[in-house]
């Protein structure tokens, strides 16, 4: 069965999200993505399924942790193109609430931003 390609971006933003930040919520893919909780879990769920010992959840933060150790399924480019790619979405279906497009990013994915106060995972800015 094909995988749909925004299926392979949400996961790459995903893997991105990890490598960078070393957690995921289930509430950030909903946020980046206006998807509800159980589609955000099922998301969750497929990454896992495709890397998994890349995460773990940790029940006291109810939060997903990156493992020590644990390596990106996708490539350093591939996650910033999908990091781009749900930023343009969201700059162009809601351009007045920037706020969604999700946690900070680090410079290294080349966006025009980089550097310049960018949001993160609150809604405040960096």
């Amino acid at each position: 069965m094909a995988v749909k390609f925004a299926v392979i971006v949400r996961m790459m933003w995903i893997d991105d999200l990890i490598e960078e930040e070393g957690y995921i919520n289930r509430s950030d893919i909903m946020r980046a993505f206006s998807v509800s909780a159980p589609q955000a879990s099922l998301y969750l769920k497929r990454y896992m399924a495709a890397n998994p010992h890349r995460i773990a959840y940790d029940f006291l933060n109810k939060t997903y942790v990156q493992i020590e150790g644990s390596k990106p399924i996708f490539w350093r480019g591939a996650r910033c193109a999908a990091d781009e790619m749900v930023r343009q979405v969201v700059e162009v279906l809601n351009p007045t609430d920037k706020m969604q497009t999700g946690p900070s990013r680090a410079p290294a994915c080349g966006h025009p931003s980089a550097g310049a106060t960018r949001p993160v995972r609150d809604g405040t800015l960096a």
